[in-house]
């Protein structure tokens, strides 16, 4: 699975922990996987809600060849799928990938839209044909997925029409607020009994509107930006914004807008 984009178009500088709902992207495509299938995330370390293993690709940032090279030291199976973390509803289809996988007589299967593209990352490999494929490449910082591509022998899968959202990829904050308005992913920002007990504590409406995604972006931008207490402290005035009239939408995004231009701290 590969995590380690910079997601400089998307405005987050960790893709893997975008959330939809309040659950991270990371953690919404583990839960699309059997629990028996061994994960290896080729990224930063994080926490996930079901045992990974993780490789830092090399060069870090060094692009999606770098991290399946260093993916590869951690896998012992003859068969891989290779997943890109800003897609978290591709499982069903993989899993279709894997049981047709057994009778396609090639090195890869490779899901293909109408207009020709393939999504190799959403694809099944013979584990030793990705392995050769590297090694001849040479140095993987920088390579291209066509390089890799070109040296694999793959058998492209057309997509039906009801399989093209599973290889929905979230690579702007377009894509993302589509993600998050997806009913069955609006579902899972019910909220939580902590919320719950919080509301009741400080005599709020049991109903009142949290929008866990705008919340947990405004904390995690700010944390990495700055000093760690600017977290709360940023996520509390968003709160006092918007009780007084402010769309939470506009407040987060001055709050995030102001975090990834306000310098370093050292």
């Amino acid at each position: 699975m590969l995590a380690g984009g910079r997601g400089s178009r998307l405005g987050h500088d960790d893709k893997a922990a975008i959330t939809i709902g309040g659950t991270s992207a990371l953690d919404h495509l583990l839960s699309c996987l059997p629990e028996h299938v061994p994960v290896v995330v080729a990224g930063p370390v994080c926490l996930t809600q079901r045992p990974v293993t993780f490789r830092r690709e090399w060069p870090v940032h060094g692009g999606p060849v770098a991290g399946i090279a260093s993916g590869l030291e951690a896998v012992s199976t003859p068969v891989i799928a290779l997943l890109a973390v800003d897609m978290p509803g591709s499982g069903p289809l993989v899993e279709r990938l894997i049981s047709e996988f057994a009778s396609a007589a090639a090195e890869a299967l490779v899901p293909v839209d109408e207009s020709g593209f393939r999504q190799p990352l959403c694809a099944v490999f013979r584990t030793e044909s990705v392995r050769d494929a590297v090694r001849r490449l040479g140095d993987p910082g920088g390579r291209s997925l066509r390089d890799l591509m070109s040296l694999i022998d793959v058998r492209e899968r057309p997509l039906s029409e009801a399989e093209m959202g599973w290889v929905g990829d979230i690579d702007t904050p377009e894509d993302l607020r589509r993600a998050r308005s997806t009913p069955s992913r609006v579902a899972r920002s019910a909220p939580s009994p902590w919320t719950k007990a919080v509301c009741a504590e400080l005599t709020l409406p049991a109903d009142v509107d949290v929008d866990v995604d705008v919340i947990l972006d405004v904390a995690r931008v700010t944390a990495r930006k700055l000093h760690p207490p600017a977290a709360p402290v940023s996520t509390f005035l968003l709160g006092v914004a918007v009780a007084g009239g402010m769309d939470v939408d506009e407040a987060a995004a001055r709050i995030q807008a102001l975090a990834t231009t306000w310098p370093t701290p050292e």
